[in-house]
């Protein structure tokens, strides 16, 4: 089942002298009593309008009884859903990389069921070079990253999506600022050299 869904439980009970009452009661608490009696048994729709999250694992029991001296017929429910991803979000900062040094890049994403798949991508070509850890309803991942010249400007992007739910994909995109550390280096020891000329 999923978050905002509409659901509808049936309970038909055929049998039983006199006809029993037929009711769903949700964590032990009574929730809908609203059975019809017919000739041939006793009926009881419950509808769940919109499902959210704090429904999952909810538990329902349809009981019926048609005298306090028995115990009543029970069936159990529990209340299981796919959820979407709530959010994927780059935690490292990225304002500036230097060509040529390796780094790690942490992205984390929460609120799936099941757990999502991370995939990392670079100007749309997938990165592999990542390890993804759970913690409770959060996943983390971590991307060992080399920079070259040639990614600057480049978008690289988190994506969380759900393998069980169709469009469920969630993406952080950053445009990366590579600078050319030896570039500078090698311009620094130019001028260096030019200085000590013309002295």
């Amino acid at each position: 089942m999923l978050a905002e869904e509409d659901i509808v439980f049936t309970l038909n009970r055929t049998s039983g002298i006199p006809a029993p009452n037929v009711t769903w009661w949700r964590d032990n608490k009574p929730w809908d009593s609203t059975f019809q009696k017919y000739s041939t048994g006793v009926l009881n729709d419950m509808k769940l309008i919109n499902l959210s999250r704090s429904d999952l694992f909810a538990t329902f029991h349809c009981k019926a009884q048609n005298t306090k001296l028995t115990s009543p017929v029970v069936r159990t429910i529990l209340l299981d859903m796919y959820l979407y991803p709530l959010t994927s979000r780059i935690t490292s900062c990225l304002s500036m990389l230097a060509a040529g040094r390796r780094l790690n890049l942490a992205c984390e994403t929460q609120g799936s069921r099941p757990s999502v798949k991370i995939s990392w991508w670079l100007d749309g070509s997938p990165l592999s070079d990542h390890t993804d850890t759970v913690h409770d309803n959060i996943i983390s991942s971590v991307l060992r990253l080399l920079p070259k010249p040639q990614h600057n400007r480049a978008a690289l992007s988190c994506r969380a999506h759900n393998p069980k739910l169709y469009d469920s994909a969630l993406e952080d995109v950053r445009v990366l600022n590579v600078t050319c550390e030896y570039i500078n280096s090698t311009y620094s020891r130019i001028s260096l050299l030019k200085f000590f000329a013309l002295g």
